[in-house]
């Protein structure tokens, strides 16, 4: 793979994971958190990138037109909306009723033998919001043609992850940047200030959950 293919593939990652969308909406809900927002945010996105890494290699492996057929099934596309609502909604709805000041860790004995867990479920959570959509299937069908006019070589499981792999660098590079810019905002933000925008992303988190829920209703109708 020449220099040029892999920024390209780099570049196209980045501009994936820039729009605004529920895995950014929980990215900045996180960052914004007492506590450690830094690491859930970017946990959020490492989440949400693994889910990508898999569908991509799935792609690859599986094939395009398979991988299409499967997905544009009417009782897949309506389960994987419904359980993309399902969790946008739980997210939505805790994130509306907590405070972002109520919770300080390490402060007792269980909370420091918890505390990684917080973490994985931040992994889980954007790994899930992504499995979950029939858009990033969609997306990387259509990506997958893409890749192939790159010239790409791809004959081996090597060079298929690697293709993959410079995707997923760029999703990285925006995950990174996206919770720098907003940890440090976080720091000089005042206590009304992040309960507003914590509040409205929960709010806009809660607003995807719809779309997602007539997507799914609208699969039958």
């Amino acid at each position: 793979m020449n220099f040029l293919t892999a920024v390209q593939l780099a570049v196209l990652g980045f501009s994936l994971a820039a729009p605004l969308g529920p895995v950014n909406m929980e990215i900045i809900k996180q960052a914004f958190q007492k506590s450690r927002g830094f690491i859930f945010s970017m946990m959020t996105g490492i989440g949400a990138m693994s889910a990508d890494f898999v569908i991509a290699i799935s792609v690859f492996f599986i094939g395009t037109e398979i991988l299409q057929n499967l997905i544009e099934n009417d009782w897949v596309k309506f389960t994987l909306f419904m359980l993309n609502a399902s969790i946008l909604g739980f997210i939505g709805v805790s994130a509306l009723r907590s405070n972002p000041h109520d919770v300080e860790f390490g402060q007792n004995p269980i909370d420091a033998e918890n505390a990684n867990l917080p973490i994985i479920r931040q992994y889980l959570i954007g790994f899930i919001l992504v499995t979950t959509s029939p858009w990033s299937y969609l997306w990387w069908i259509s990506f997958g043609p893409f890749v192939l006019s790159l010239d790409i070589p791809l004959a081996t499981i090597w060079d298929k992850a690697l293709a993959a792999g410079m995707f997923l660098s760029g999703i990285f590079a925006w995950v990174l940047l996206f919770s720098l810019i907003l940890a440090t905002s976080n720091a000089y933000a005042s206590k009304k200030f992040v309960t507003i925008v914590t509040k409205a992303s929960a709010g806009l988190i809660l607003l995807f959950a719809l779309r997602v829920l007539y997507e799914a209703v609208r699969i039958f109708i």
